[in-house]
């Protein structure tokens, strides 16, 4: 039942924007809204995939061996925060030709909403994974409580900020909402499941991250997108290496592939 309860809750909770949108700035912000939402929506399957996979094991080593369960759950918080930064920035950098392309041009104006939403991607992606971990070890109860305090701050959030921002408003109360749900379920896991180095896992991705994007955005922002696009990513890669975020055996592993990769003979 708790279970059941908690996923209609984050059903409620995605949709309340865009009702509540409706009703307070009409059928165009809704419009406007849900062609970024839409793209939004997209990437949130991937924590959702991985949370599916991840399941089975973790509740099983939760029982059978604490120490492969922590491991685990390091190794794979780690990885889905820089999946979710990978998609993110790459999202923010390319929203206007992803607003163009999928919609046209009469959707300019929910480029600037799209970006808001990518930004707060992190937090979706270590939510999902969070929440599979808690499912997991028996602890849905806890989670149906803060989804439910989760969609009660939605609405009052977006009932201050889309009557004064409109389609953004609703942009930023629900990655503001999503960060606070974020650092609850953290606080939650670590006082009562594992105290974990938040900042070589969260934190150190993240800086990398906003690192990355200020090169673009202030330094390079005139070069043109394809050299843009390639300095973003190499750019965060030499982030990543540099806050030391992959450990040796897996800067081994990716060397290994590097080496194995050989050059294009007739």
């Amino acid at each position: 039942i708790p279970i059941g309860a908690f996923y209609m809750t984050i059903n409620a909770y995605n949709y309340i924007d865009t009702i509540m949108l409706s009703v307070i700035s009409g059928d165009a912000e809704v419009g406007l809204y849900s062609a970024s939402y839409k793209i939004y929506e997209g990437p949130v399957l991937i924590p959702a995939i991985i949370g599916t996979v991840f399941m089975p094991p973790l509740a099983r080593l939760f029982v059978e061996n604490k120490n492969e369960f922590m491991s685990l759950f390091e190794d794979g918080l780690k990885y889905i925060i820089i999946v979710a930064i990978i998609v993110g920035i790459n999202g923010i950098f390319l929203s206007n030709p992803i607003i163009l392309l999928t919609f046209g041009e009469q959707y300019v104006d929910s480029v600037d909403t799209l970006k808001i939403l990518l930004a707060g991607m992190v937090f979706v992606f270590t939510i999902y994974f969070l929440q599979t971990v808690m499912i997991s070890i028996d602890m849905q109860k806890i989670l149906l409580y803060i989804s439910l305090l989760g969609l009660a701050m939605n609405v009052i959030v977006n009932l201050i900020l889309i009557p004064l921002y409109g389609q953004i408003g609703a942009a930023i109360a629900t990655i503001s909402v999503e960060g606070l749900i974020c650092i609850i379920l953290c606080g939650v896991i670590h006082h009562s499941v594992a105290k974990l180095n938040w900042w070589s896992i969260w934190l150190k991705p993240v800086l990398a991250a906003v690192l990355a994007l200020t090169t673009v955005f202030v330094i390079t922002k005139n070069i043109g997108l394809p050299l843009n696009f390639v300095i973003l990513n190499t750019s965060l890669i030499l982030m990543l290496v540099i806050f030391k975020v992959f450990n040796k055996e897996e800067m081994d592993f990716a060397l290994g592939l590097i080496r194995k990769i050989k050059p294009f003979k007739k």
